[in-house]
């Protein structure tokens, strides 16, 4: 954890990198249950991007745009489930109402992968709400939504389909 003290002057910088390292920090630190902490790096990525304005989704078609939506998204649908971990369902609402609003800003520039967070985040808070078969349904949208063949979102569709088999199993 000492790491991500030292992201702010390393990239002072580099905000939309800065950013990047903090949604990955939160995304990290959600997968093990350190939700605080999660909440924070989050946060932080968002407020990098809406610094930059990189988070608009303006730039969308160009590369630094598109990786700075990206993690803008990611970063949103992290904040989605720690709050809806946290029980904080008015606070998850809330995000997510921004990352939908954001996601439909989009367009046709919305991946299938960048669907699938908002699926994904959908899930998280319908389960944390013991609402399993909405939960169901987005998190089957978000399992389909990544990439089979992709290395990089093998961990994360295992962990989805972890909290699917979850859902289907609470939804009865």
């Amino acid at each position: 954890l000492t790491a991500r003290d030292r992201v702010p002057v390393r990239f002072a910088t580099q905000p939309q990198i800065g950013a990047s390292v903090h949604a990955s920090l939160a995304a990290s630190l959600a997968a093990v249950e350190l939700l605080p902490e999660a909440e924070a790096e989050a946060r932080q990525a968002i407020a990098l991007l809406e610094g930059t304005g990189a988070d608009s989704g303006k730039d969308a078609g160009k590369d630094a745009g598109a990786g700075a939506r990206v993690t803008a998204l990611q970063a949103r649908a992290v904040l989605v489930r720690v709050l809806a971990r946290r029980g904080d369902f008015p606070g998850a609402q809330a995000a997510l109402d921004t990352l939908e609003q954001r996601s439909a800003s989009l367009g046709e520039a919305l991946t299938p992968g960048d669907r699938a967070h908002v699926a994904a985040a959908r899930g998280a808070l319908h389960a944390a709400r013991n609402e399993f078969v909405q939960a169901a349904q987005h998190l089957r949208t978000a399992v389909d939504g990544l990439s089979a063949t992709d290395p990089l979102q093998t961990a994360q569709r295992d962990l989805l389909r972890l909290d699917l088999v979850q859902a289907l199993a609470l939804a009865g």
